[in-house]
This record gives C-alpha cells, sequence and structure tokens, in this order.
C-alpha cells in the first residue's frame, strides 16, 4: 500500500507524487484518433513532457492527419490543424483550418467556406473567409441556411421578425460560444 507521509498539524494535504520528476516522450505515427459528436480528428504527436507531475512542461507539437468537423449539421473537413506547446509556457499555439463546399442551389454559385480557429489558447481568434468572398454575417448565413443573406431574404425564406443580419450574428454567436466555454475565454 502506499499512502502519503504524514504532514505536519496545520499544514495541507498536497499529491504524494506531486514532486514526481518526469521525462516522458509522446511518439506516434497518426494513430491517436478522437472521435465525438462535435468531431473526428486523427493526431499525430511529438510531444516531451518534462518537469514535475505538479507542474508539467510540454514541449513540441501535435499534428492533424485527418480530421471531420460536424457544425451546424455539416461536416466540414479539417484540412490544417497543429498545437505547438513550448518550454515553460502553459499556453500553446493553436491553428485549424476546417472547409465545407456550400452545395449549389438553383442559380446560386457553389460556394468553399473555411473556417480558421487560430492563436494562443487563451487568446483564440475565428477568421471565416470563402470562395468566391463573402462578408462574415453571408459566411454564417451559408453554412446554417445555404443562401447568403440576400438570397435568404429573396427567397422568401425568411419572414421572421428579425432580419437576416441579425439571424446571422445570433447564429455566429451560437458556433462561436462552445469555443469560448471549452477555452474559458
Amino acid at each position: 500500500i502506499i499512502r502519503p507521509v504524514a504532514e505536519e498539524a496545520g499544514t495541507q494535504r498536497t499529491n504524494p507524487w506531486g514532486g514526481t520528476q518526469l521525462q516522458l516522450v509522446v511518439k506516434n505515427p497518426g494513430s491517436f484518433e478522437i472521435k465525438n459528436n462535435i468531431a473526428t480528428i486523427v493526431l499525430e504527436s511529438n510531444l516531451r513532457v518534462t518537469g514535475t507531475a505538479d507542474h508539467p512542461d510540454v514541449n513540441g507539437t501535435l499534428t492533424l492527419q485527418e480530421g471531420t468537423l460536424h457544425y451546424l449539421g455539416s461536416d466540414f473537413q479539417i484540412t490544417e490543424g497543429r498545437v505547438e506547446f513550448t518550454p515553460g509556457n502553459k499556453n500553446p499555439v493553436i491553428n485549424f483550418i476546417a472547409e465545407e463546399n456550400i452545395p449549389q442551389q438553383s442559380t446560386i454559385p457553389t460556394h468553399v467556406v473555411r473556417v480558421q480557429v487560430s492563436g494562443r489558447l487563451s487568446n483564440l481568434q475565428i477568421a471565416y473567409s470563402s470562395t468566391p468572398a463573402e462578408s462574415k454575417e453571408d459566411i454564417i448565413s451559408l453554412i446554417a441556411f445555404g443562401l447568403t443573406r440576400d438570397e435568404l431574404k429573396n427567397s422568401g425564406r425568411s419572414r421572421q421578425s428579425l432580419t437576416t443580419g441579425v439571424l446571422a450574428e445570433e447564429i455566429a454567436g451560437l458556433i462561436e460560444r462552445p469555443l469560448t466555454r471549452a477555452t474559458g475565454l
């Protein structure tokens, strides 16, 4: 039986393994798979973990091999993905790009929509782009409805009291809120 060493009266109990020195190398060739209701991704890892169990220090990268992001009823292909850890910094740099082809509807040309999440974990930025180029609100409308705001307005589908611009902003909030909650931003 392993037990922590008896503590002096009045001291706060700490992790008995907290001072354990770490010298770990975590490498895999792309067989580390994460699968849930949000995404399916396969990662390659090349990490070194040093420090102590209480204060681990991670150095290296996690690189996406392949992946799909399940988002607002669409499956985005993750085309790039990398998480970089630097020694002494518990705030990794993240860069993920996912894209989806929005199907052609009547006379509307096909759009390729891209979502990029990048920056330090504590300050992630989300950028939207498309081909052909559209505004952020139109890109969100394309993701949600398959139509730009003007096309949605002209189609007669949007007869709610909210304007399509406000609706697109609300959808943007729905898209960005889970990321905010997950990262504590």
